[in-house]
C-alpha cells in the first residue's frame, strides 16, 4: 500500500512537471520542425478557410468602437459601462486559493480560430474564464484588461505559406478577387492590412515582435492539439473539444494543390519576415515547392 501511494504521488510529480514543462514551452513559442520547412495542418484541428461559412460565426468578430470599427458590428460598450466583448468575466481562484488570470482569446484571420471559438463560447467564455475578442484591437484589449484584470492574452498562429494559400482561397470563395487571378498574382499584389504580420501589429502596435511584447501565449495551428491541451492544463481548466471546421467550397477554380514559385517565396519571405522569428518555429525557405 505504501509502494502504490509513493507511486500515485510519483506519477502526480511527473504529470505535473511535463504540463509545467510544456507550458514554459508555449509561453516562449519554441518549435521543432525535424527539418521540413512547412508544418502540415494536419489532424483534427486542421482548419481550411474556416472564415468562408461567416453564418457558423459563434461569437462576434467587430464591434463598434472609435479607432476601429466604428461602423461594423453591435456596441462595444453597454450602456452600464462593460466591454461587450468580455461581458463575462468573472473573478476565479486557482485550487491553491490564488487569483486566476482571465484568458483573452485573439482570433488572427485563417489561424484556426472560428472552431476555437466555437469551442469556448458555450463552455469556457459562458462560465465566465475566458473571452472571445474576435478581430478587435488594441482599445478593446486594454479594456478588457482593466475590465476583467488581471488577464492574459492567447492568439494564433499559422505557418506563413499555408497563411497566404488560405488567404488566397477565401478571398477566392467570397468573390472579391477575380476568379482568374493566380495564386502567383495574388501574393505579389500590394494588398495592404493582410499579412500575418500586420494583424498582430492591429492588435500591439509596432513592437508587435519584440522581445516580451505581444500575446502571453501563442496556439500553433499546426500543434494545436498539444498547445490548447498545455493551456489548459496550467490554468485548471476542464479539456476543450475542438470541432473540425472545415468549410472551404468545392471549387471549379483555383486547384487545392498550390505552387510556391521562387518570385512568390521571395515575397512571402520579406512581407512575412516576423513570422519567421525562432519563437514560433517556421523555418524560411528559397526552394519551390508544392503545398496540398
Amino acid at each position: 500500500m505504501v509502494l502504490s501511494i509513493i507511486g500515485i504521488l510519483a506519477l502526480s510529480t511527473n504529470v505535473a512537471t511535463a504540463q509545467q514543462e510544456h507550458i514554459a514551452m508555449l509561453q516562449q513559442v519554441p518549435h521543432s520542425d525535424k527539418g521540413n520547412n512547412l508544418r502540415q495542418s494536419v489532424g483534427q484541428h486542421a482548419i481550411e478557410d474556416a472564415s468562408v461559412c461567416a453564418q457558423n460565426f459563434c461569437v462576434t468578430h467587430r464591434y463598434k468602437y472609435q479607432g476601429e470599427f466604428p461602423d461594423i458590428g453591435p456596441e462595444s460598450m453597454s450602456e452600464e459601462g462593460r466591454w461587450n466583448a468580455c461581458k463575462e468575466c468573472t473573478p476565479s481562484k486557482f485550487s491553491n486559493g490564488s487569483t486566476r488570470p482571465h484568458l483573452l482569446f485573439l482570433h488572427v484571420q485563417h489561424t484556426g480560430g472560428s472552431s476555437l471559438e466555437c469551442a469556448t463560447v458555450g463552455t469556457l467564455q459562458k462560465q465566465g474564464l475566458w473571452s472571445n475578442l474576435g478581430h478587435m484591437g488594441q482599445e478593446t484589449i486594454e479594456g478588457c484588461s482593466e475590465q476583467c484584470g488581471p488577464v492574459k492574452i492567447v492568439m494564433g498562429v499559422r505557418n506563413p505559406y499555408e497563411y497566404w494559400k488560405s488567404y488566397y482561397l477565401w478571398q477566392h470563395d467570397i468573390g472579391t478577387i477575380s476568379a482568374d487571378l493566380s495564386f502567383d498574382e495574388f501574393v505579389q499584389e500590394d494588398i495592404g492590412w493582410s499579412k500575418q504580420v500586420d494583424r498582430w501589429r492591429h492588435r500591439f502596435g509596432d513592437d508587435a515582435f519584440a522581445r516580451n511584447a505581444g500575446p502571453d501565449y501563442v496556439l500553433r495551428l499546426e500543434e494545436l492539439d498539444d498547445d490548447l491541451t498545455a493551456l489548459t492544463a496550467a490554468f485548471e481548466l476542464p479539456p476543450l473539444e475542438v470541432p473540425h471546421m472545415n468549410c472551404a467550397k468545392k471549387r471549379d477554380g483555383p486547384s487545392s494543390k498550390t505552387a510556391f514559385t521562387k518570385e512568390m517565396l521571395d515575397v512571402i519571405n520579406k512581407r512575412e519576415g516576423d513570422m519567421f522569428q525562432q519563437r514560433f518555429g517556421y523555418a524560411k525557405t528559397e526552394k519551390p515547392f508544392e503545398l496540398d
